[in-house]
């Protein structure tokens, strides 16, 4: 009878065994896909800011670049949020996202899904203010760049990625160009001004490489910061920003 009691114990304590390390390898990829999602929502909101600045510095081609880089985060957004609603197994695979109908049912997914409602809402908005510019003003800007008037109400989606990705570089690349040029120019401007033109133009860099720049995980499995990447802007001096550019401008040989 004893030996009986041992064998049920055992057997429970297995079954709780169990029952934990599912629980927790739940929990994991609950955070892990929350995490790798927030990451992409991460990405979006560096290409909205970049975009704002852009248009803070009211250069010939400012909002051509402001109107691209909104342009790609709308469709990444719009993809992002979509992939959370309906499982698209393509961007499920692009994100990484595992056991989708279980994350689904967790809270964290209902507050992304949220979230990126009200986000998808606001960049819209922004879109269609650089649009409307374009439109009411001198059709001439339009030419500044040629091929440029095709993407302006060029409805995204992945067949058409391919032709887009090639203006949203030739675009930003120009761009980037008259930025470090206003930025090295004799004219006089405050240290303050100078380091927002320089850390624009590092913006604009990772903008063009953005999957290089912000990879989700390093190769030792850490994940990517923001909150680190933008307090390590707050701390970097003049100097050195100036340098790091100039060090990703020389490894682009774009100039």
């Amino acid at each position: 009878m004893k030996s009986s009691t041992i064998e049920i114990n055992e057997i429970e304590a297995d079954k709780n065994g169990n029952v934990i390390a599912a629980l927790e390898l739940r929990t994991k990829i609950i955070q892990r896909n929350s995490n790798r999602t927030l990451h992409e929502r991460n990405k979006c909101a560096f290409l909205g800011s970049t975009a704002d600045e852009a248009s803070t510095l009211e250069l010939k081609l400012s909002n051509h670049a402001s109107f691209v880089l909104l342009k790609k985060l709308n469709y990444m957004i719009s993809n992002l949020k979509r992939t959370l609603q309906k499982g698209d197994k393509l961007f499920l695979k692009l994100y990484s996202i595992e056991q989708w109908e279980t994350w689904m049912q967790s809270k964290e997914y209902a507050n992304i899904l949220k979230h990126l409602s009200e986000e998808e809402e606001v960049f819209r908005g922004y879109l269609k203010a650089i649009l409307e510019k374009f439109e009411e003003g001198d059709s001439s800007s339009i030419d500044l760049i040629p091929g440029f008037k095709e993407i302006l109400n060029l409805d995204l989606n992945e067949e058409k990625k391919g032709n887009f990705e090639e203006m949203f570089i030739k675009v930003l690349s120009m761009y980037l160009g008259a930025v470090v040029n206003e930025a090295k120019s004799e004219r006089k401007r405050d240290e303050e001004e100078l380091r927002f033109m320089w850390q624009h133009a590092d913006n604009v860099l990772n903008s063009l490489q953005l999957e290089a720049a912000f990879a989700f995980e390093n190769k030792k499995g850490e994940q990517f910061d923001f909150t680190k990447f933008y307090e390590e802007i707050e701390q970097i001096d003049l100097e050195t920003l100036t340098a790091k550019v100039n060090q990703k401008l020389a490894k682009l040989k774009a100039f």
